[in-house]
């Protein structure tokens, strides 16, 4: 469109793109040809998180939480990263986005799962049989 004599403006508001995207086409074209038209890899953002703060998120998880400085009594979890990072660098990241950053360096975020402390070890052992049992048995039709 633009070869045939509309103007920039013009042809931005017929195919609903912005007119500095209609320049850029043009430009493309004119220094490569066709080959300028064909979308490339986009490279993504910029990292929110430096290597450093990374490094930091990495540790944090490795250690208990005792040992990056935090209660003994306390579970590590996305409050402990967003404390430690904050404390060490000033920056604070939400939990989602430190939790998201976890798959990249093998780690994968669990449920602390409980214990009791006084169980009759028969119990349990009874309760899974009973469990198999229930899953075997066909159920009964009144």
């Amino acid at each position: 469109m633009v070869w045939q004599g509309y103007p920039t403006a013009t042809v931005s508001a017929m195919i609903g793109r912005h007119p500095r995207a209609v320049r850029r086409c043009v430009r493309a074209w004119n220094t490569e040809g066709p080959a300028g038209l064909v979308l490339g890899h986009a490279p993504g953002g910029r990292p929110q998180r430096t290597a450093a703060q990374t490094a930091t998120l990495v540790a944090t998880v490795q250690h208990s939480p005792a040992a990056v400085g935090f209660g003994p009594a306390v579970n590590g979890d996305s409050q402990i990263l967003q404390a430690s990072i904050e404390e060490q660098y000033g920056v604070r990241f939400s939990r989602g986005h430190l939790r998201q950053g976890l798959p990249q360096h093998g780690f994968r975020g669990t449920r602390p799962t409980y214990v009791l402390k006084r169980a009759r070890p028969a119990e349990p052992a009874a309760f899974a049989e009973r469990l198999a049992t229930l899953k075997t048995t066909p159920p009964r039709t009144p």
